[in-house]
Order: C-alpha cells, then sequence, then structure tokens
C-alpha cells in the first residue's frame, strides 16, 4: 500500500463522506423500486434509475482508474503496471452501458453487480490498490460491498 501521509484527515474524512454519500441512491431507488407505487412516486421506473445509476457510477470509477493507472507514480518500488486488465475492466463496462439495453431488469441488475465486483478485483491485481493508502482501500472494499448487496437484495426480490 501506498504511503498516506500526503492525505491528512480532513481529506479523508471528506473522502468517506462522498462515497459513503455515492452509495445512498442504490438504496433509494431499490427502495423506491419495492414501496414506490404505494408512497404515489409516479416518475421514472425506479429499477431503471437504479441500472442507469449503476452503470453512471462504473463509467465513473473507470474513468478514475484509467488516471491512477497513468498519473501516479510510486515512489523507490517497482511498479509491475498491469494494462490488459485494466483495458478488460473498461471494455466490460462500455458493455454495461449496453446493459441498459437488456429488458430484462433482473439480468441487468445481475450484470452490474458482477461489474462492480469485477472492477473491484480489477483494482487488486493490476497492482493499482497498492498505490492507494490502505485506509483507502478498506473504504473502497466498503463501499463496493455495499453496492453489491444492494444489487443483491434488489435481484433477490425482482420477478
Amino acid at each position: 500500500m501506498a504511503n498516506s501521509s500526503y492525505f491528512n484527515d480532513q481529506f479523508r474524512s471528506l473522502l468517506s463522506a462522498v462515497g459513503y454519500l455515492g452509495v445512498l441512491p442504490f438504496y433509494a431507488f431499490m427502495l423506491l423500486t419495492w414501496f414506490g407505487s404505494s408512497i404515489g412516486y409516479d416518475g421514472f421506473e425506479p429499477i431503471w434509475l437504479f441500472r442507469f445509476y449503476a452503470i453512471s457510477i462504473l463509467a465513473f470509477m473507470t474513468g478514475t482508474l484509467w488516471s491512477i493507472a497513468f498519473a501516479v507514480q510510486p515512489e523507490n518500488e517497482t511498479f509491475e503496471f498491469k494494462p490488459a486488465g485494466l483495458i478488460f475492466g473498461s471494455v466490460f463496462v462500455v458493455l454495461a452501458g449496453f446493459g441498459l439495453l437488456i429488458p430484462e431488469p433482473k439480468v441487468g441488475v445481475f450484470v452490474t453487480a458482477l461489474l462492480f465486483l469485477v472492477l473491484w478485483q480489477i483494482e487488486l491485481k493490476t497492482n493499482l490498490a497498492r498505490l492507494y493508502p490502505e485506509w483507502y482501500w478498506v473504504l473502497r472494499t466498503k463501499l463496493t460491498m455495499a453496492v453489491a448487496l444492494a444489487h443483491i437484495l434488489l435481484w433477490l426480490t425482482l420477478g
């Protein structure tokens, strides 16, 4: 793991807050999918919002990984960057965009859940996780598991 001395506590707190706030829409859209009609919600299909938000976050995260892979150089250590995994992850996310075209919501939710876990593993397997401070990798893991849990809970309740 990288040296985290250049991140102060205020930055760490801000990043944690933004990360957890980014997870909230998954649970909001999940609850709206379950209870939307009973509370009088009459907007976009909540399951579609869930899937669209998931793919948007996946695209954002993939773009962030490319930035990290090319901009960050670890100090005084050998770093073996494995671009094949990163390219594979990016292609996966582009394909996920087409996942919105999958008419069956249960399949779409399953695919995006899988993609979040695959992207998390790609960071680990391509050695990008070594560039992060340990606290960030722990945060990143918790956020990924929270998002995967929202997907699983929603998937289990879809017909």
